[in-house]
């Protein structure tokens, strides 16, 4: 018998606000979680799951201590000592996307074919939309699109500040 799939929980050690940008520490209890990409993520409550804390960019890393940047939040920032549970979002593939700026998207009618890698982008069915956008890199949801390339929500394409590099796994 397996055991189920747990996140790994985090305990924050230090938030900073400056403008519109909050840099955020926490300490991870099992680092064998983390592969690339580690950010974009959240801080989740630990019994519901629910999501609490958006993490944009991996600033900082010292082992099980990840530093995060946080760009124009819309949640109440977490409090130093709370333990909530860490969740990445992305898989390699969708962060290699959302960095390619020379990827040319096209907003076309969905056919209904699922060949979309990008569910970790919104979670939204494909198939019930009509319509996304499409790129060398596969098919994203309407407001995927809006939120991270067009708008650029995360600075992922702007203001590159992470330490993470598809090319060593983790940014170590």
């Amino acid at each position: 018998m397996t055991e189920p799939y747990n996140l790994p929980s985090a305990t924050v050690v230090n938030v900073v606000v400056a403008d519109d940008v909050v840099t955020t520490m926490i300490e991870i209890s099992d680092e064998s979680y983390l592969g690339y990409p580690i950010a974009p993520g959240d801080l989740r409550r630990p019994k519901s799951h629910e999501q609490l804390w958006e993490l944009h960019q991996l600033i900082g890393r010292d082992g099980s201590h990840l530093v995060f940047e946080t760009y124009r939040p819309t949640q109440t920032a977490p409090k130093p000592g709370e333990a909530y549970i860490f969740c990445s979002w992305w898989i390699p593939d969708a962060m290699n996307a959302v960095r390619d700026l020379s990827a040319t998207w096209e907003r076309l009618p969905y056919l209904g074919r699922h060949d979309c890698v990008w569910c970790p982008l919104t979670y939204e069915d494909m198939g019930q939309l009509g319509e996304g956008y499409r790129s060398v890199h596969g098919w994203i949801t309407v407001a995927a699109y809006r939120q991270f390339i067009e708008e650029d929500r995360l600075r992922i394409r702007t203001n590159w500040r992470s330490i993470e590099d598809s090319t060593d796994g983790a940014g170590r």
